[in-house]
């Protein structure tokens, strides 16, 4: 469904109401292949399930870039948004000031995966085409659509670098937030990993492992033909039962595992602990193609070493399958001593009030050097001797 039209640059750009109005291949076509949670299936599945969708705030504008022949080079994934659900602060502390100096704050334009904070491309480039002036073009045509929706913002969370270089290129603001991430800095098994620890880090994940192993537990590891939509119940009792114990609401619901598991078994996996058919946690991993997310997960119940066994498994299994990094989420400072380093987030932001910009680039100034306190804390609590390693690097 095309809810706008119009020309940027020389390109024809059609803004689309839903995902599902977009045909696959024109929207795959730019460079998804390597990031399934931007494909078009993943991001159908969000509209489908009822994240992504007006009721819940998100209002999608996605938009498709064609050049003068009518083929597909750039796409956009794109919703007004009349709250800022699913963030993680990515705007932390901007509404109240916008609505002091500038007006409404909402609607806004956010370029995002809904509700998952992960790092990857934002500004999709059909390979082979001008990345430069697509890059430019896409993000002329996000201002544009701001200006022709009333938006009083665009903001692009969770960006690329070279998306950010263009957004910046643009008059956008940048701002950075951080991101767990391991990686297995050149170790072949999780034993020579371990071994490059302190003393302290080994004798800190040896001994959560022994705690694990007592539990008594069986460990598995589903893929492919074995994931299948029957298994979203269990999946979503134990990720549910993590939210429950912090007060707070989950992020996704049982209809997005249930079809994420229908329709995209090929990029997930589920390290699953269990007592017999009864499932004590599960890590839920999307594979791209040079990192794996691992953000979904969920404890039945509170018990010694299990939640640190998950994430020991996960690495376990990247070292044994050549996998480089393993994107742990935005959240959880008890990562940074298993190992897992932390490391910068961008993002971009656009203010149609040309007066409030200063504000804002002040207000993201400030929460960027906030976020580099941050790691600079953290990595000095990283269980490695090493310089390189304690600034979350891979060796």
């Amino acid at each position: 469904m095309v809810i706008d039209a119009f020309e940027v640059d020389g390109f024809a750009v059609a803004c689309h109401g839903t995902m599902s109005g977009i045909a696959a291949p024109d929207w795959d076509a730019c460079g998804t292949t390597d990031h399934p949670l931007l494909q078009h299936r993943h991001l159908r599945i969000l509209e489908d399930c009822g994240l992504a969708v007006p009721a819940a705030g998100f209002h999608p504008h996605h938009l498709l870039l064609r050049d003068a022949d009518g083929a597909v080079v750039g796409a956009v994934p794109a919703y007004l948004k009349t709250s800022s659900l699913g963030e993680m602060g990515v705007d932390l502390g901007l509404p109240l000031a916008h609505g002091r100096a500038a007006g409404p704050y909402y609607p806004k334009l956010q370029v995002e995966v809904p509700m998952i904070p992960n790092p990857g491309p934002r500004l999709l480039v059909r390979p082979g085409a001008d990345e430069h002036r697509v890059r430019a073009a896409l993000l002329a045509a996000l201002r544009e659509t701001a200006m022709r929706t009333g938006a009083a913002s665009v903001q692009i969370a969770y960006m690329t670098g070279p998306d950010q270089g263009a957004a910046l290129a643009a008059d956008f603001i940048p701002a950075e937030g951080n991101v767990f991430v391991w990686h297995r800095r050149g170790k072949a098994t999780f034993e020579a990993f371990v071994a490059s620890m302190t003393q302290n880090g080994r004798v800190r994940v040896r001994k959560e492992r022994q705690q694990a192993a007592a539990l008594g537990l069986q460990f598995e590891r589903l893929n492919g033909d074995a994931i299948t939509a029957d298994l979203a119940p269990r999946m979503f009792a134990c990720y549910k039962a993590t939210y429950d114990r912090y007060g707070t609401t989950p992020a996704l619901n049982p209809a997005y595992f249930e079809a994420t598991f229908r329709e995209m078994p090929d990029a997930v996996s589920l390290s699953v602990a269990q007592r017999g058919e009864h499932w004590e946690a599960v890590l839920m991993s999307i594979a791209g193609a040079r990192c794996v997310h691992a953000q979904y997960w969920g404890v039945a119940a509170p018990q010694q070493g299990l939640l640190f066994e998950m994430y020991y498994r996960e690495m376990e299994h990247a070292l044994s399958h050549g996998i480089e990094a393993i994107d742990f989420g935005s959240s959880g400072h008890h990562k940074i001593l298993r190992g897992i380093g932390i490391e910068a987030t961008r993002h971009a932001l656009w203010f149609r009030d040309e007066d409030f910009a200063p504000v804002a680039a002040r207000a993201c100034a400030r929460r960027s050097n906030a976020a580099a306190e941050e790691r600079e804390a953290e990595i000095r609590k990283l269980p490695f001797p090493d310089k390189l390693a304690r600034r979350g690097v891979a060796a």
